[in-house]
């Protein structure tokens, strides 16, 4: 999809410098490895590709600035802009790294986002995951052997109690390591050093902003994976890898960045919300205009995408509503509900009927003892099913009757809503000046983010909680 901000995109390729004096043998990071491949694959079914060739060109042609500057490997480095909000990157140790247009909307500078970039390669040409995935596959091995002393529970005990349950990601001094990659890439690259901590002091508002809004983040590729290699991990914190860049680089750590009107014009037009297919949030409406249906989601609630799945979350994460659609097919919806609850009791149940909807629902509890609330719902040709769970013993009485209303709100879109189902995208602001900012220039319209749209828009300025903006400089909103 080329468009407008597409083309911005491709007149800020960077000139890429001549590659570093230096001849050394080619990093090994070839890996014949199934975790790298399978995790790789499994990233790109939950967040595929962001359909955009210059945003995607713009991206490894700053990535390929660094690569000039970096040891050669053995397998070429990639770089892929994933279609999703969520604010992460993520780099595979056979060489490819990603990054998501949520995080790219939330940099300020091209001088950042090489800095991220420069992290991940970091990560790479240490070669941190293949020496992780060798720690996995010995480990693996190890409950293997471990499995035929003993039953399945007591092995699984036994790598709990060693601390090996899971990889768990990069340690302190490889986080740390690739910190240092990054600013020197940086410095070879002719960016600012400072940049990298530039960019830490940004996940150190976006973890403030997480706690004061108490906001679960569920659109990560963290969540729920066995192997978990994710930018800017908790080990060592954010504050202690700051200190580091501090010893580092010394007052130049504290440097903030300068305007980077080019970068910030050139998000303009990119998506902010969800993916195109997976529909918009407006306010509090969810609306699809690709299968024509939407539904009310409860006040603040949050809504992702994983794939072709569609999320609802309150605020806490501690709840999770599953919606799918698709082409409605052979079975009526009650007898579909049946079939979700399989050898479960169906109990709750309630009956959905209008001049459009047909539909039911009910509850059922899990071997393990969970509750769940399902749900199937036709409108006309299209079928909508739900699943619902809350993640605290207790904690289902409390959701339960927001499933229900979701549940029951799913209805085809009005004309009227069709009009407004727009997908929501950047939009550059270029401040009049003389003259202070307008309260609502300094804010997302609660339209398009019901949930705390001032703190929400500080945050994408980098300006969380109540930094003042530069003045003159060019700021980031969305419509």
């Amino acid at each position: 999809m080329m468009t407008l901000a597409s083309l911005c995109w491709a007149c800020t390729l960077p000139p890429v410098p001549p590659q570093t004096a230096e001849i050394v043998s080619p990093v090994d990071i070839s890996s014949n490895s199934a975790a790298v491949s399978a995790a790789h694959a499994a990233m790109l079914r939950k967040f595929p590709a962001y359909d955009d060739a210059a945003l995607q060109a713009y991206v490894q042609s700053v990535g390929d600035r660094l690569l000039a500057q970096a040891p050669r490997t053995s397998l070429p480095i990639s770089f892929n802009v994933l279609d999703t909000p969520g604010i992460f990157a993520y780099s595979f140790g056979s060489g490819e790294i990603v990054i998501s247009r949520g995080l790219i909307i939330h940099l300020n500078t091209e001088a950042q986002l090489a800095a991220v970039l420069g992290h991940e390669i970091g990560h790479i040409v240490s070669r941190h995951q293949i020496l992780g995935l060798r720690e996995y596959e010995n480990t693996r091995a190890l409950a293997e052997r471990l499995s035929k002393r003993f039953s399945t529970n007591q092995a699984q005990d036994a790598l709990n109690t060693l601390g090996f349950a899971k990889v768990r990601g990069y340690n302190r001094e490889q986080e740390l390591e690739a910190d240092a990659w990054s600013e020197r890439l940086l410095s070879r690259s002719a960016y600012p050093a400072s940049a990298m901590a530039q960019t830490l002091r940004f996940f150190v508002q976006e973890a403030q902003f997480s706690e004061d809004i108490s906001i679960g983040t569920w659109d990560l590729p963290e969540s729920g994976d066995e192997i978990n290699f994710g930018i800017f991990s908790t080990h060592p914190s954010l504050p202690a890898r700051l200190e580091q860049a501090g010893k580092r680089l010394g007052t130049g750590a504290a440097q903030e960045a300068l305007p980077d009107t080019r970068y910030i014009n050139a998000l303009d037009g990119v998506l902010a919300g969800l993916p195109v297919r997976a529909g918009t949030l407006r306010g509090n409406a969810y609306m699809n205009p690709v299968w024509d249906v939407g539904l009310l989601i409860e006040a603040g609630w949050s809504m992702f995408n994983q794939g072709e799945d569609i999320y609802a979350s309150p605020r806490s994460g501690d709840a999770l509503l599953r919606i799918r659609i698709s082409d409605q097919k052979s079975g009526s919806a009650s007898s579909v509900l049946q079939a979700m609850a399989g050898s479960s009791v169906l109990r709750n149940e309630q009956k959905i009927s209008s001049a459009l909807a047909n539909g039911m629902t009910g509850t059922v509890q899990t071997r393990d003892g969970s509750r769940l609330r399902i749900g199937v719902v036709d409108l006309g040709a299209k079928r909508l099913s739900f699943v619902g769970q809350a993640y605290a013993d207790d904690g289902f009485a409390a959701v339960d009757p927001g499933f229900v209303a979701m549940i029951r709100s799913a209805h085809i879109l009005s004309a009227a809503e069709r009009r407004m189902a727009a997908p929501i995208r950047m939009h550059v602001l270029q401040p009049e000046l003389p003259g202070p900012l307008t309260a609502e220039a300094m804010t997302l319209d609660p339209l398009i983010v019901a949930d705390h749209p001032r703190e929400r828009w500080r945050l994408l300025n980098q300006l969380y909680p109540d930094k003042a903006p530069v003045a003159g400089s060019a700021l980031k909103t969305m419509r």
